[in-house]
């Protein structure tokens, strides 16, 4: 709140802050109360809601919501600058575009992805927000993956290897079965010469997609392997 970190005791509290600025759109107060309290009947889910915008308006040191019965949505002076957000803004116009104008707007969309989407936060008797949080997380590193793989392309063309390397390290982290990024650094290896390194990783990403799915990489992939193996 105009710089300073909100003190918010309460995770149902947080939890509410945290839907309203993601979804930016007015909520209705049934609807808050049946999302983060459904276990509780109606009127005690309206309590918990009144004192979790209350705990809200304590931290903010003002108040955050219109005042009413009506749906809840942020005072009219309240400017949101919410990250996840822009982050599907900005990635969107990149990946529509793609690098014909450069790759700073990549750049950009990569730079927000900083991990999951809230990543470290739960709740464990809310179902409806956790169903929400977890398709959130989903679709985000998706996106994050595949403007990755679009930013990694761009290096390659452009000649920019060591940036290459480092956004396919992005991609295993970020999802470590997608082979777009372990064969980016197979390539970047073997076009270095180092082609015993390339088919270790290959090996080893190989032997973690039986473990993990039961599965085998990709023919294309599989043949560029053997051919490494063949010294080619």
């Amino acid at each position: 709140m105009d710089g300073r970190a909100l003190d918010l005791r309460r995770k149902k509290s947080a939890a509410l802050l945290y839907y309203l600025g993601a979804t930016a759109r007015p909520l209705a107060r049934a609807s808050a109360a049946s999302l983060l309290w459904p276990e509780f009947p109606p009127d005690h889910a309206r309590t918990s809601l009144r004192g979790a915008l209350l705990n809200l308006d304590t931290a903010a040191g003002r108040r955050l919501f219109t005042l009413g019965g009506g749906p809840l949505s942020f005072e009219p002076d309240i400017e949101l600058q919410v990250d996840s957000s822009r982050f599907i803004e900005l990635s969107a116009r990149a990946l529509a575009a793609g690098y014909k104008h450069g790759v700073l707007e990549l750049e950009m969309a990569a730079a927000l992805y900083r991990g999951d989407f809230l990543a470290g936060f739960y709740l464990s008797d809310a179902f409806e927000f956790e169903d929400w949080q977890l398709n959130k997380t989903d679709r985000f590193r998706a996106r994050a993956v595949e403007v990755l793989a679009l930013l990694a392309d761009a290096y390659k063309k452009l000649g920019q290897d060591g940036s290459l390397a480092t956004v396919a390290d992005r991609i295993i982290e970020i999802a470590p079965l997608h082979e777009a990024g372990h064969r980016l650094i197979v390539e970047y290896l073997a076009d270095r010469g180092e082609s015993a390194a390339a088919c270790e990783h290959f090996e080893a990403y190989a032997a973690m997609l039986e473990r993990g799915r039961g599965a085998r990489p990709e023919p294309s992939f599989m043949a560029l392997y053997r051919s490494l193996k063949a010294g080619a």
